[in-house]
């Protein structure tokens, strides 16, 4: 782990969801190609109407907002007051024909 990291920001080794192995292999190649930013993001979308909360999911800059988790060699940045929608969420990757990208599951 970058010892730089620590100082910055508070690293939590255990993130709140699963990745599956789908997802962790689409997050190390999007990583390949944006090495510039370090963080995956994860994070919600404030709903509209009925339509609830929207998930989302990137790759970003982590702020003072932010708790910081270590997985899989992958650094992933959540926003503090969004962790409750987040927490025991499942994402899995989905490539079938047109079909592509991010599943979010909320388990709970």
């Amino acid at each position: 782990m970058d010892p730089t990291l620590e100082l910055k920001y508070k690293v939590i080794k255990e993130l709140p969801l699963t990745v599956s192995k789908n997802a962790l292999s689409a997050l190390h190649e999007a990583k390949l190609i944006y090495k510039d930013l370090p963080f995956i993001r994860i994070g919600i979308k404030g709903g509209a109407g009925c339509a609830g909360i929207a998930y989302s999911i990137g790759i970003d800059n982590a702020t003072e907002k932010d708790e910081i988790y270590m997985f899989e060699n992958l650094k992933f940045a959540i926003e503090k007051g969004q962790l409750m929608h987040l927490a025991g969420m499942a994402i899995d990757y989905l490539d079938s024909g047109k079909d592509k990208g991010f599943v979010f599951n909320n388990v709970s």
